[in-house]
């Protein structure tokens, strides 16, 4: 008979050969290594947390422009232009009432002469006791909204927001100046855009325009004028808009003469804006008459391209425009919008 398998017992007060022992002192457990045991490997220190380790930042990037499948789905343009002309008035009121920034004719001396007219020995004292007393003496002497350049800069930065696709990197021009734009003609029936400065030969057409849009298949230029209820000033914003559209009358096509955009077709747009377009007057210009006359000047001229609209339709009638021309070797064969 096999004599019966002897277990090997082990003491659990004594470690085993290679075991590690653990007790605890001070709250903490240390390993006791029994005979034979290797040294546990130390767990390495934790680095010191460097710029790499810490989170990075989200990127923010533009909202993605929608995609427009037809012109008839384009929103209005809608551009606050009397909130803002108001906003201006109000700053230009408090300006008054600080004594800066007052219309140009008002200098020192000017002031002092009113000042002793009302009475009073100082322009202090005048301001004190009498201007700031009186609502019509502070719009007397603050600047006019309407002359101070405010209508462009506003308009391009809600184009530039609301229709890059049409208009990308859309800029708001200078009025004079050797980067100013404009048109000139010359024999042939062509007209050409070019830059002031350029040395361009020919004869000066319309007047300066306002933005411009260079784009990888044409160039849009832009003429805006925001204007309020019928007067004389107004009336003759509104001829500068009709002028800019019958200075194309005879020609058949117009053509870029920009560095870097040589050879490119441009179309010319007549932007109207304010109570003053609304509807015809016998002495006002509605854009009812911008369009007409634009409709006129493209009448058997499939390669001009002028048109007429508001800020607020100007998304459509581009979209439209842009979609029904066609291109070929850069240029605009057809446009029927």
């Amino acid at each position: 008979m096999a004599p019966a398998r002897v277990s090997k017992v082990v003491s659990p007060t004594r470690p085993r050969a290679g075991s590690v022992h653990l007790r605890k002192e001070n709250g903490q457990l240390n390993g006791r290594q029994g005979a034979g045991a290797t040294a546990p490997k130390k767990s390495p220190l934790v680095p010191a947390a460097t710029k790499d380790d810490e989170p990075r930042k989200k990127l923010k990037f533009p909202a993605p422009v929608p995609v427009v499948s037809s012109a008839a789905d384009r929103p209005d343009i809608i551009v606050p232009f009397e909130e803002f002309i108001e906003e201006c008035r109000q700053k230009n009121y408090e300006d008054v009432r600080n004594r800066q920034n007052l219309r140009d004719k008002f200098t020192d001396e000017f002031l002092l002469e009113d000042a002793q007219y009302a009475g009073h020995e100082t322009v202090e004292e005048y301001w004190e006791k009498d201007v700031l007393r009186c609502r019509a003496l502070v719009e007397h002497y603050s600047k006019n909204p309407a002359k101070q350049g405010i209508y462009e800069p506003l308009l391009e930065k809600h184009l530039n927001e609301s229709i890059p696709d049409l208009l990308p990197n859309l800029k708001n021009l200078p009025n004079g100046g050797a980067n100013a734009l404009r048109f000139v003609k010359k024999p042939g029936g062509i007209i050409y855009l070019v830059k002031t400065g350029s040395g361009e030969v020919g004869e000066r057409i319309g007047k300066s325009l306002d933005f411009v849009s260079y784009r990888d298949d044409c160039v849009i230029v832009l003429a805006h004028k925001y204007t309020g209820m019928s007067g004389g000033g107004q009336n003759l914003q509104g001829g500068d808009l009709l002028g800019t559209l019958e200075a194309t009358r005879g020609a058949s096509k117009i053509v870029c003469m920009v560095p870097g955009h040589e050879g490119k077709p441009v179309i010319l747009v007549a932007v109207a804006d304010g109570d003053y377009y609304k509807k015809s007057t016998e002495q006002g210009i509605s854009l009812n008459d911008l369009q007409h006359e634009a409709k006129s000047r493209r009448r058997g001229k499939p390669d001009l391209f002028v048109w007429a609209t508001s800020s607020k339709d100007l998304g459509r009638v581009l979209h439209a425009g842009l979609e029904s021309a066609k291109f070929k070797t850069g240029w605009l064969n057809k446009c029927e919008a």
